[in-house]
């Protein structure tokens, strides 16, 4: 019979495989192992970098579009934007992709 448990990591049911063995699928024939996937993970046996607690302050006030009316040179401009297309479902996506990564909707000629 399957049976609960207080931890998300342990199995649903006595002969079901632990939960991360074997694969997943992701989406259409997409499949990945189930150890790879840590989404939500509140565990504290994967690695950790650790980070400063000091914050600095901004070198300038202001916006992205202030500092680059403000600084019209043309080597700043390309460090302050990115390329992007805009797929009709609204995502901003990355400028060399073909397809968006979010509905899959051709951006070939966008």
């Amino acid at each position: 019979a399957a049976f609960r448990t207080a931890s998300p990591l342990a199995p649903l049911s006595r002969g079901m495989a632990g939960p991360l063995s074997g694969t997943m699928r992701l989406c259409g024939d997409v499949q990945m192992p189930r150890a790879w996937y840590f989404a939500g993970f509140k565990g504290a046996s994967y690695p950790t970098v650790p980070s400063a607690a000091e914050k600095s302050e901004a070198a300038r006030e202001g916006t992205i579009g202030e500092l680059a009316v403000a600084f019209p040179e043309e080597r700043l401009q390309g460090a302050l934007f990115n390329d992007v297309k805009a797929c009709k479902c609204g995502k901003p996506c990355a400028f060399t992709l073909e397809a968006c990564n979010a509905c899959g909707a051709s951006l070939k000629t966008v």
